[in-house]
């Protein structure tokens, strides 16, 4: 089957791409054709090159949203796919059954429900919630990244249909994430003398990294030689730097930006405990944070909240769920986690690598197939 999956954006700001990414290889392994198209950037193209060099990558360029939904229905003419894959439900990514050919097999993921994020402009959130509604006339089947979501796209569809939606959370590539850089050497050596926590994500306040760096208070005070790396840029950088900056938490907190994607797995070897924190709304039940698959192969306790993709993932009883917005309660959980010698993971993490996520889609498309 020749396989196409249409992307948008740079994968170091957005990360629907890396379902793309991640299922390519695998789906070559299983003798299937895999093209890419891409936003031409420096980004994208080393994460292809590292992840997925045997995919065939079509890249465009930035340009305005009408000319690039027409530069990817001339690239899809050209390429002739079996399958289509829509790999973020965005506007540049509007590419449905009513534009391409007929004959040609076109699902959509959703990771996230754009029309409940507070964030989003008004108009666009009622611009979203009708395309969702509507989802189920645009596309063959659809593919939700989140329970929450394959919960409320299903209610859209009478019984028969319901086998068009398929959830498949994201995942993680065993052998990039656990593939050290030259970096390892030197990080190992400079941390050495701490327990070190890590979180990576965003820097929004929505995501949480300002109640981890209240953590850090107490960290301070406990004397304890805990350190916390946070990994990644965002709108709400400058508000991370005075906080640390206010609080005198300099020793405790450190911001590393934008980590390469090869010295990622350097730097998660290292860490004795990973936090991913979320919230009880609509928008971390619907999404599925990529973050916590990523920390899966380490095999260290990950301190988050029973919420969403999060709660699906561990039992009910995970010993590292912290009380949703309670910075002490966070603080205990990472002294705990940090000195815990006996974590056993509660999950099977070959179960969560890509390879497993492309043979569940396929069996799932192979089987609903006459459904479409």
């Amino acid at each position: 089957m020749k396989i196409c999956f249409i992307t948008t954006g740079n994968v170091e700001k957005v990360a629907t791409m890396k379902r793309a990414i991640g299922l390519a290889e695998p789906l070559i392994d299983m003798g299937h054709e895999v093209h890419i198209i891409s936003l031409d950037c420096e980004e994208n193209r080393k994460r292809f090159y590292i992840e997925c060099p045997r995919a065939t990558i079509h890249y465009i360029h930035n340009t305005s949203v009408y000319k690039e939904i027409v530069n990817k229905r001339l690239l899809i003419k050209k390429i002739k796919p079996d399958f289509i894959y829509v790999c973020a439900f965005v506007f540049r990514n509007f590419i449905c059954k009513y534009n391409i050919d007929r004959r040609t097999l076109i699902i959509v993921e959703h990771s996230e429900l754009f029309s409940a994020i507070p964030s989003v402009q008004a108009w666009k959130r009622k611009a979203y919630l009708m395309m969702e509604w509507v989802c189920k006339y645009l596309y063959c089947g659809q593919i939700a990244a989140s329970r929450y979501l394959e919960k409320y796209l299903k209610a859209k569809l009478p019984p028969q249909k319901q086998k068009t939606v398929f959830y498949s959370p994201y995942a993680y590539s065993y052998s990039v994430m656990l593939k050290k850089s030259i970096l390892f050497n030197e990080i190992s050596k400079k941390y050495s003398r701490h327990k070190i926590v890590l979180y990576m994500g965003l820097l929004r306040l929505n995501y949480g990294f300002s109640y981890l760096i209240e953590a850090a208070k107490y960290l301070k005070e406990s004397e304890k030689p805990v350190k916390i790396l946070i990994m990644g840029n965002g709108v709400h950088k400058g508000i991370a730097e005075n906080m640390i900056q206010e609080l005198k938490l300099q020793n405790v907190v450190e911001l590393l930006g934008y980590v390469k994607e090869e010295d990622l797995s350097s730097y998660f070897s290292i860490a004795d405990a990973f936090v991913s924190p979320l919230f009880d709304t609509v928008q971390d039940w619907a999404r599925c944070p990529s973050k916590l698959f990523m920390y899966l192969p380490f095999n260290q306790p990950i301190i988050t909240c029973k919420i969403g993709e999060a709660k699906e993932l561990f039992s009910e009883n995970y010993k590292y769920y912290y009380k949703i917005s309670d910075s002490e309660d966070l603080y205990k959980k990472i002294l705990e986690a940090v000195y815990d010698t006996h974590y056993v993971s509660p999950y099977n993490e070959k179960e969560h690598e890509w390879t497993r996520r492309a043979i569940d889609m396929m069996t799932w498309i192979n089987g609903t197939y006459e459904r479409f």
